[in-house]
């Protein structure tokens, strides 16, 4: 905290509100990251800092939704709940471990880590119409010597198109809102 202070020469007020910028835009992202994960898929310096850490908070928003949709749709069904669970022991010890790395290292060499190789969930693919993307996708997820035929078939079945287009038909019908909802004196009762 203090590193950072020093480098880019920012008081207690201009920091908190630097660290403030994540929390909203990680609330933000959490709002709208059903929307964004259905229409994209399942993958001076101050102010362009900040702006950089809200949208940082956009995106651990958008990840605390997709993540375990993904984990979800393309784990087994007797494995989803322990793999739920271990993504969230995951992500504490991955944080503790941050603040442990991020007091022994610059946190310049801490802001240029991250994830880029994982593949499409095969769930999102079949339901767009994918089949060839989700055949490989579903292979390289359950790994190159296991017979996904079954469970190939499954997915494809008439039956389950069928239910994930009615869910997005009744998806489709909901009304849309927005943030400024929360905010609409009808809806103030529900908040309070």
């Amino acid at each position: 905290q203090f590193g950072i202070m020093a480098d880019l020469k920012e008081s207690y007020a201009e920091y908190s509100l630097f660290g403030s910028i994540l929390t909203i835009g990680a609330i933000i992202g959490a709002i709208t990251s059903g929307r964004i994960a259905d229409w994209v898929a399942r993958k001076g310096a101050a102010p362009l800092l900040d702006f950089g850490r809200f949208l940082a908070g956009c995106g651990i928003g958008v990840m605390s939704y997709v993540v375990p949709v993904y984990i979800a749709e393309i784990t087994p069904k007797n494995l989803r709940a322990a793999l739920a669970t271990v993504n969230q022991l995951f992500i504490v010890t991955g944080a503790l471990f941050a603040y442990v790395i991020g007091a022994l290292m610059s946190w310049r060499i801490l802001a240029l880590t991250g994830l880029f190789f994982i593949p499409e969930s095969p769930r999102w693919l079949a339901m767009i119409g994918k089949n060839q993307e989700f055949e490989v996708a579903l292979s390289m997820v359950r790994g190159p010597n296991v017979d996904v035929s079954r469970e190939l078939n499954e997915i494809l079945s008439k039956r389950i198109t069928l239910i994930l287009q009615e869910s997005l038909a009744l998806i489709n019908q909901l009304p849309r809102v927005n943030i400024l909802d929360l905010f609409n004196r009808r809806n103030i009762r529900f908040v309070n």
